[in-house]
């Protein structure tokens, strides 16, 4: 993982106005083809509940 990676939310939702939420991951080595993104929402505690159990390493953002 790149140490000066970014992640960059942007969109109405984060002017305040509610709508569509973007996001960006910047980084100096990015490669060519597919990309394995997923893009989980839940609420705080669906999160312990469910999402927590499948994930064994993170690092928050």
């Amino acid at each position: 993982m790149d140490p000066n990676a970014r992640v960059l939310a942007f969109g109405s939702f984060v002017r305040g106005g509610g709508g569509t939420l973007g996001w960006t991951a910047t980084a100096e080595t990015v490669g060519r083809g597919p990309h394995p993104f997923e893009i989980h929402v839940a609420t705080p505690q669906e999160y312990e509940s469910w999402c927590r159990r499948f994930i064994d390493v993170w690092r928050e953002v």
